[in-house]
């Protein structure tokens, strides 16, 4: 998953940055995987280099966030006439999504950690535009 969001911060006004930042989330193989159980690391990539699409972005930062991950999932939820359609895939380049984001992402995760640690959640999130339309209905 990725997108541009408007919350990075400058720090020296002479840089070569902006107000912009590139996010991404990706699952990675486990480098710590050592039964080779198939498990993944979710990583997140931050770069105030957000509108450049050159591959080495010297600005660009990786954070491990999560390790053990079994499963990540997403559901896409978009609020028609009455009623939520899902979808599984939600790509804005494809031109019935084209301007359109959806209402609620559902995030499923199945984790099994250390010393035999499991966990599995669902979890909601409503992504806020705000320059885009009135608010969905949740």
């Amino acid at each position: 998953m990725s997108f541009v969001t408007q919350s990075h911060i400058r720090i020296y006004k002479d840089s070569p940055e902006s107000e912009f930042a590139k996010i991404s989330y990706e699952l990675l193989p486990d480098s710590r995987d050592d039964a080779k159980r198939g498990l993944y690391v979710l990583v997140r990539t931050e770069s105030p280099n957000a509108f450049d699409p050159d591959e080495r972005d010297p600005f660009e930062k990786k954070y491990e966030l999560l390790r053990g991950i079994k499963s990540l999932t997403f559901s896409y939820y978009k609020w028609d006439q009455d009623k939520f359609k899902i979808q599984k895939n939600w790509d804005n380049e494809r031109d019935e999504f084209k301007n359109i984001y959806p209402d609620v992402i559902e995030m499923k995760l199945n984790m099994e950690g250390e010393e035999r640690v499991f966990f599995e959640g669902t979890f909601k999130f409503k992504p806020e535009f705000p320059f885009y339309g009135i608010p969905a209905r949740i």
